[in-house]
């Protein structure tokens, strides 16, 4: 095989500073007979070789370290191109830099398994006990060496590739000779409580995102004489720079914004810069997008801290909630940066009180953390549709109060004592 080919770009420059030491290739196999096929492997990554797939995808994350997305599927050289239950992309290998780990999920609805090294039955009854777990769809396993992958076709029949994971001792040597080059910090750290803060997240994150770029800006007094609607934030997001009076920070990645309607103090919307409209959408290869998402957020913060503070209003990162609805009410996904203190003109009902003060409103950390267990976020519709019509309650003593002024003004009490303890 000629492993040219399978070179679609250079992607060294990207990946010059991976400290990722392993070889990674697999060989079709027949896991009916317990054979590997006397072939040349496809080597899927060799670490500063630059030997990737096409479509591989190559991410700077915001610990500084690398990852690597390497799509798999019929037409990879080594796949048995005639299985045609077998899709393009299949499958999808994800390489960290940092955690030095290599994650698989499943792309495809096609029944597929793994088999761990080793774990080949001698004797079986069927065919799920021959090719073993299957695998869920967008959730991630650990692909270890000896793993066996099988694609079930049609009548049972089965196409099957074995993977090498080896440690790349040519690349020992290249990291031995620089052994004094700097180490990669660990990754931010986020956390989120659920009822009125956002906690702490690592200096290596904010000091990510240049303040100087962070401008900061009264919100409307009269929001109906800009012209913006539901696709407003798509609007923002494509051309940042055309909404100089909307737009407080922009990067290639994400744009912050004004909330047109305030609903507390501080209300600000950090907007991803790539098509996506509702949680349920988001797949693994989001995550470094939203902890981009998260860092410019908690830069913003501080430096509505610092600015607040120096006119003795004295603010603190528990006064802000992170977090994004669960069914959001306009097109592109946004992550709400809000203070706690829910009174001004534009919170006017039922809908505007129970969409920040109840489990509608779904801390980041919650969304980040099932994304990286589960590979995806489920979303129960009516349960939530459901929360927006719930009686209005008081989020720190739960008392329920129908009249939505006076429930302001109770909170309002409430969270005075509540902060003063």
């Amino acid at each position: 095989m000629n492993f040219k080919r399978l070179i679609t770009t250079s992607f060294t420059n990207q990946i010059k500073n991976m400290k990722f030491k392993k070889t990674i290739s697999f060989k079709p196999f027949d896991i009916n007979n317990r054979i590997i096929y006397d072939k040349e492997p496809t080597i899927v990554f060799k670490d500063q070789k630059s030997c990737l797939l096409k479509d591989t995808i190559s991410t700077s994350l915001e610990d500084g370290s690398k990852e690597l997305k390497i799509k798999m599927g019929r037409f990879t050289p080594g796949f048995d191109s005639n299985n045609h239950y077998i899709s393009s992309d299949i499958i999808e290998i994800n390489i960290n830099n940092y955690s030095n780990k290599i994650d698989l999920y499943l792309n495809g609805k096609n029944p597929t398994f793994l088999r761990r090294k080793g774990e080949l039955p001698t004797k079986v009854k069927n065919w799920e006990q021959l090719l073993g777990e299957q695998l869920e769809i967008r959730k991630s396993v650990t692909l270890e060496d000896g793993d066996i992958i099988s694609f079930l076709g049609l009548n049972g029949t089965t196409s099957s590739i074995q993977f090498t994971i080896e440690e790349d001792k040519e690349m020992e040597m290249v990291d031995n000779d620089n052994s004094n080059t700097k180490s990669i910090p660990p990754p931010p750290i986020t956390s989120t409580s659920a009822s009125t803060s956002t906690t702490s997240t690592s200096t290596t994150s904010t000091s990510l995102i240049d303040r100087n770029k962070i401008q900061l800006k009264k919100h409307f007094e009269d929001p109906n004489s800009k012209n913006v609607g539901l696709s407003a934030l798509v609007y923002f997001s494509n051309k940042p720079e055309s909404f100089p009076d909307v737009v407080l920070y922009y990067d290639d990645k994400t744009v912050a914004v004004l909330d047109k309607y305030p609903k507390a103090k501080h209300h600000y919307l950090i907007i991803p810069r790539v098509e996506i409209n509702t949680l349920d959408e988001l797949t693994p290869s989001f995550i470094p997008i939203l902890e981009h998402m998260y860092n410019v957020a908690d830069a913003i913060i501080n430096e509505i801290i610092s600015k607040d503070n120096n006119n003795n209003n004295n603010l603190k990162k528990s006064d802000f909630k992170l977090g994004f609805h669960a069914i959001p009410s306009m097109k592109r996904l946004h992550l709400h940066i809000i203070s706690n203190d829910y009174n001004t003109k534009y919170l006017k009902n039922n809908k505007h009180w129970n969409s920040f003060t109840t489990e509608f409103y779904v801390p980041f950390d919650k969304i980040l953390n099932e994304l990286k267990s589960n590979g995806q976020v489920k979303i129960d519709q009516v349960k939530y549709n459901s929360i927006l019509s719930q009686i209005k309650k008081c989020p720190i003593c739960k008392e329920e109060n129908k009249n939505l002024e006076n429930l302001k003004d109770h909170y309002t009490k409430c969270l005075e004592k509540f902060k003063s303890k």
